[in-house]
């Protein structure tokens, strides 16, 4: 009798491999970028991240994640008429005050 071959563990690198595939299939990406203290103080201001969490990479991920999610759902949009500086500001604002309001 010839005895089954030994099951064998797939390395590390073939199973992320097959995550990285999945999350292709599933239309997801992975996205490494540097976050400014500044954007993490507004996160913070703005009540989508905790103070004690300010250093935590999937804290941050987290809420920015979700704020975005939020962004999408509410349609915002960039507002054409602001200027650089404040571009970003008007929007964050109408979502923290939207918030708010539900």
């Amino acid at each position: 009798m010839i005895p089954s071959p030994a099951k064998t563990v797939p390395s590390s690198a073939a199973l992320r491999m097959r995550r990285s595939r999945e999350r292709q299939r599933q239309g997801s990406v992975i996205m490494s970028f540097e976050i400014g203290p500044s954007v993490i103080s507004e996160l913070v201001a703005l009540e989508w991240l905790d103070v004690p969490d300010r250093g935590s990479k999937k804290a941050v991920s987290r809420a920015l994640t979700n704020l975005i999610e939020q962004a999408v759902a509410l349609r915002v949009t960039p507002d054409r008429k602001v200027s650089a500086s404040r571009r970003y500001e008007q929007p964050l604002a109408r979502l923290k005050s939207s918030r708010i309001r539900s």
